[in-house]
């Protein structure tokens, strides 16, 4: 079983993650977190598309291969985009691979009380700024239920 996290910044997601990954005794691939081992929590802005790509060329080797072999993954990606889910979901029917969509809807200003306290962890996460918070906000596309298939099983 493929588990697709979609929420925005602060919803929720890597949380539930966390406990999918130990309920479902799954692998779970968060891209922030690699993101922080990687380049640290502030990559430059100018270099952080290319990081992301690459390290979601690297994850998807691992993830495919792990599925492939019938273990359970979780692809903690948030999937902002109609267009981004449609393209994840054909991948995954054209491999045949199982997949149910969970769905984090927060309000924003929760998501935004969120962010602003990410810092604060012990564990290192990766910076977002109010500014970069709000101007991602307008690339956010809510799930739409009537028109997304919420599972292929």
């Amino acid at each position: 079983m493929i588990f697709l996290m979609h929420g925005y910044i602060g919803s929720g997601k890597t949380t539930k993650a966390r406990e999918l990954e130990n309920s479902k005794r799954a692998i779970r691939f968060t891209p922030d977190e690699w993101m922080v081992k990687l380049f640290e929590e502030n990559p430059p802005a100018e270099k952080f598309s290319d990081y992301l790509d690459r390290i979601f060329a690297t994850m998807e080797k691992l993830w495919v291969q792990i599925a492939r072999n019938n273990g359970n993954v979780i692809l903690d990606f948030g999937f902002w985009t109609k267009k981004s889910r449609e393209e994840i979901v054909a991948k995954l029917d054209d491999m045949k691979l199982i997949y149910t969509w969970v769905i984090l809807e927060t309000e924003i200003e929760e998501c935004k009380v969120r962010n602003s306290k990410r810092g604060l962890s012990i564990e290192k996460t990766l910076e977002i700024s109010e500014n970069t918070f709000d101007l991602l906000a307008s690339q956010f596309e809510p799930f739409d239920k009537n028109s997304e298939r919420i599972t292929n099983e």
